[in-house]
């Protein structure tokens, strides 16, 4: 196992929590005030993101294996980027009517709560999508869904290529946040939460994914967020050049 420390003294990972997110285990810090502990990273992980960094060319990663790294749940690269939709929605809430929602349980059973933080989701993203432009009104699911499927054809130039060959991975650490919070910056996630509900990101590695589907194939993106509210957006890991 190694430290972050030691990895960054290896030199060629130059982020650490960017690039391989929570470590694999955590020692004792031998301090008080640190309750989580020393983060951890199994030396495997370690070397399949400095062998990684190495074949990085032309804006993709190669591997021979790379099918076996796509499938990881952990990540090995950097990422596109990783979203948490509540920064906007927390900056923007004064500007809207508060909404009410049932009183949380917090002992409720698992899909319980899920359903109750999915209203919460949903009202966070009509208040973004609203946000977005001053012109619109959108006041519920069906209006939300439309207005993502209007911006999926805006949301593949986002970043440069391999975009938006990715893969989607629930995030651990609360770093590395994509901060903006300006009208186009909240575009730019609904913009990503469009291409993951229209199933252009590869959801693999999220456990269970099977549960977020609609009956029309579309992703249940409120339920996503309600159960993975950051979200990091991965390269997918390209074969070897021929």
């Amino acid at each position: 196992m190694l430290s972050e420390s030691e990895i960054l003294l290896r030199g060629k990972i130059k982020n650490v929590v960017l690039a391989l997110d929570d470590g694999d285990d955590h020692y004792p810090s031998g301090h008080w005030l640190n309750s989580t502990g020393v983060r951890m990273y199994s030396e495997d992980r370690v070397l399949l993101a400095e062998e990684l960094v190495d074949s990085f060319q032309d804006g993709c990663y190669y591997h021979k294996d790379a099918d076996r790294i796509n499938a990881l749940l952990t990540p090995v690269t950097k990422p596109f980027v990783i979203i948490d939709y509540r920064l906007i929605s927390r900056h923007i809430v004064k500007l809207f009517p508060i909404r009410k929602y049932p009183k949380f349980n917090p002992f409720a059973s698992f899909d319980d709560r899920v359903s109750q933080l999915r209203l919460r989701v949903l009202g966070s993203l009509l208040n973004i999508s609203n946000y977005t432009n001053i012109d619109l009104n959108i006041t519920n699911e069906t209006e939300l869904n439309n207005y993502l499927d209007l911006l999926l054809d805006l949301s593949y130039d986002l970043y440069a290529y391999p975009w938006p060959n990715a893969i989607l991975r629930p995030q651990v650490m609360k770093r590395n946040i994509y901060g903006g919070k300006s009208r186009i910056a909240a575009l730019r996630v609904l913009k990503i939460l469009a291409l993951i509900r229209r199933n252009v990101i590869d959801m693999n590695t999220i456990a269970s994914h099977g549960e977020y589907f609609n009956k029309d194939h579309t992703i249940d993106i409120c339920k996503l967020l309600a159960v993975h509210p950051i979200l990091r957006l991965d390269y997918r890991i390209c074969s070897d050049k021929i």
